[in-house]
Order: C-alpha cells, then sequence, then structure tokens
C-alpha cells in the first residue's frame, strides 16, 4: 500500500509535494472547521434563549395586563389570585 508519494531523492515524501505549506493548511482548516462549528452551536443555543426570552416577555406582559385590570377594579381579589397563580406570578 502506498501511504505518500516516492520522491526523486529516494524517500518517502508525507506532505504530497507541498512540504510544509501542508502540515500548516492542515493545521489552519481544522481551526476553521473548529471555529465553524462551535459558530454554528452558538446560534444553536442563542436561538433556545431566545425564545425562551419571548416566553417570559409574554408572561410578564399578562402580569402587567393583569395587575391593571385588578387596580381598575375589573376584577376582585380571588380572581386575581386566582389568575395571578395561574400565569406563574409570584404572591
Amino acid at each position: 500500500m502506498h501511504w505518500g508519494f516516492w520522491n526523486p531523492a529516494g524517500c518517502w515524501a508525507w506532505f504530497s509535494g507541498w512540504g510544509w505549506f501542508g502540515p500548516i493548511f492542515g493545521l489552519i482548516l481544522m481551526v476553521l472547521f473548529f471555529v465553524v462549528l462551535l459558530w454554528v452551536i452558538k446560534r444553536v443555543v442563542d436561538i433556545g434563549s431566545k425564545t425562551k426570552t419571548v416566553t417570559s416577555n409574554n408572561d410578564s406582559e399578562a402580569l402587567r395586563i393583569l395587575e391593571l385590570r385588578y387596580a381598575k377594579g375589573e376584577i376582585s381579589e380571588e380572581e386575581f389570585i386566582k389568575m395571578k397563580k395561574l400565569l406563574g406570578g409570584n404572591l
């Protein structure tokens, strides 16, 4: 089996004629691959955290509206406490 190529000097050349640029190029490609991989993972994690933030913003908006309705007298204290528990608000 032949893993490299036979150069004119009579020995195996493992860099396939690229000299020292071959391993350096391979290292650059490997670093680039891991940078892209980490970037993709970060983007996926960021998308997940943005989804949770939107949900928590909606919950806080609902609590704000509930408190406003209670302050205006549109709902009773019992209704307010019941709805706030349903929305996950602290009492």
